[in-house]
């Protein structure tokens, strides 16, 4: 009887320990196996209009993007992102985002969160 009150406190806080763990964000530009993502552009509006926006803040291996004013003034965003290959993919981003920052690992993958 007294291992069985030790057990189910331990058995619990097993079971609810990952609750409360974030899951891992996802970048927004989808993995590619045999490729990865070397850079990233943020437009304010369509991709072919070429409104390519400037980090608002940049450092070597990490950036973000304001955009809520693009979407307070009636605009979307949109991003292209670039991979090895020498592929792009657009993706529109119509909800309202208010950031984007991106990240560039030791092996010179980038990844872009939108938040």
């Amino acid at each position: 009887m007294l291992v069985f009150k030790f057990v189910v406190p331990l058995f619990l806080i097993t079971i609810t320990g990952p609750a409360f763990a974030t899951p891992k964000q996802q970048s927004i530009c989808p993995e590619r196996s045999k490729s990865f993502v070397k850079s990233v552009q943020v437009f304010d509006g369509p991709v072919a209009d070429l409104a390519i926006l400037v980090p608002d803040g940049a450092k070597p291996n990490q950036g973000f993007w304001k955009l809520d004013y693009v979407y307070a003034a009636g605009r979307t965003v949109n991003v292209r992102c670039e991979y090895t290959d020498k592929t792009n993919f657009d993706i529109n981003l119509p909800g309202k985002i208010q950031k984007c920052s991106y990240k560039i690992d030791a092996e010179k993958k980038l990844e872009l969160f939108c938040l």
